[in-house]
């Protein structure tokens, strides 16, 4: 009972984690209509691209003469869908966190008690207690794409064609499902990484829970149009004009999409998401390092 009492936040975005987490079980084991129409869009897409891999072309040859065989039971296609489906979470991704994580935090910098153990107690001790109750959290979003992935592979087969079709996926990576989906699942846990970092540095000057909460959520909006206006155009015009070509997916500056992943360009995407786990936790240490500071800032609640 204290357990619920203590999390019950949690569960009840847990509960309805698992409720997406049916609807997507559902919709993928569906009939191959979506599936048909999905390839055909792609072999569109190929046809007007004249560096399409041999395979791609093969497939999409066998799709036109009308020979070729769907199944809702490949890997690839039905983790497309969930992919599909997750990308409609970006936008609920952080304040889920925020909300999840942020009101036993906030509780602890309004208490009076609290600010008292603060003043007697080791600082190193409080922030542990302070930092365990936010990263708590980071699990969650990783916990969930973890259930729809391996919901992807039971009753699966493992054609490698949409793979070929996919240019996010078509890498020799792709070929274990096994290291697709770690992959995918370590990389969402950097980003939950990040949104905690953020409701850290937010919650240290802003203690009441629902404006914390609130501005979490607008300095993740802030963070994703400087990324995506300053950084983005100017490094991505940069490369257009030295290399020709449009470098938009092995090169995203984005902070509101975790679930995405393109497999031909694994590395940028990790050291972008490992790059910003880094600088927002330094950001938290520096944030967190006056103890001084900490208390007057909670002083002023009482």
């Amino acid at each position: 009972m204290k357990f619920i009492k203590k999390n019950w936040l949690m569960l009840i975005f847990l509960v309805l984690g698992l409720m997406f987490v049916l609807k997507v079980t559902l919709d993928i084991n569906k009939d191959v209509k979506d599936q048909v129409t999905k390839f055909n869009n792609y072999c569109l897409t190929i046809d007007d691209n004249k560096n399409a891999s041999p395979d791609a072309q093969s497939v999409c040859k066998e799709i036109k003469l009308g020979t070729y065989k769907y199944s809702n039971k490949d890997f690839y296609y039905k983790y497309s869908v969930i992919v599909d489906y997750l990308f409609y979470l970006c936008y609920v991704f952080g304040l889920v966190l925020f909300i999840i994580s942020l009101k036993e935090v906030s509780s602890i910098f309004k208490s009076r008690s609290s600010l008292m153990m603060l003043k007697r107690e080791n600082y190193k001790d409080f922030l542990k207690r302070i930092f365990k109750s936010v990263y708590k959290s980071v699990w969650f979003w990783p916990l969930i794409v973890a259930l729809v992935s391996v919901i992807s592979l039971i009753g699966s087969d493992f054609n490698y064609d949409y793979a070929k079709l996919n240019y996010a996926m078509f890498s020799p990576l792709c070929a274990s499902p096994i290291f697709v989906i770690l992959s995918m699942i370590i990389h969402v846990l950097l980003f939950s990484i990040t949104y905690l970092n953020l409701g850290l540095i937010v919650v240290r000057h802003q203690h009441n829970y629902f404006l914390a909460v609130i501005e979490s959520f607008l300095l993740v909006i802030a963070l994703e149009i400087f990324l995506e206006v300053v950084p983005g155009g100017i490094i991505w015009q940069l490369l257009y004009k030295i290399t020709k070509k449009n470098l938009y997916h092995c090169l995203v500056f984005t902070i509101m999409d975790p679930f995405t992943l393109h497999y031909n360009y694994l590395g940028t995407c990790f050291i972008y998401a490992v790059g910003l786990t880094i600088i927002t936790s330094f950001i938290v240490y520096l944030s967190y390092r006056d103890k001084e500071k900490l208390i007057i800032a909670c002083e002023k609640n009482n």
